[in-house]
């Protein structure tokens, strides 16, 4: 359950002037969307869920069980890698 003391840590993680990734590691798709963005030249911030607890069990509060997750600028959920993809072939993002 999402307490009042970790809303400001969530906002600040997923702060809305950037990408967020949240992954894990060696997962070929988080791998793969940090890659997409940086060709792009987009910036982003990957979190490893393996080491912050809280964020796995705030995806999953939110119906989210796989990684990447991956949010836009907007702190909006995109979805995961093809989704990224999908979104950067449809136009200007």
């Amino acid at each position: 359950m999402t307490t009042p003391e970790q809303v400001p840590k969530l906002l600040t993680y997923l702060g809305g002037t950037m990408y967020t990734i949240l992954g894990r590691p060696n997962c070929k798709w988080c791998d793969k969307a940090k890659e997409l963005l940086s060709s792009k030249g987009e910036e982003y911030k990957y979190i490893d869920v393996t080491s912050e607890v809280w964020v796995v069990s705030l995806m999953m509060r939110g119906g989210f069980t796989t990684v990447p997750l991956i949010f836009n600028k907007g702190s909006k959920p995109i979805g995961g890698y093809t989704d990224l993809e999908t979104l950067f072939k449809e136009g200007p993002v």
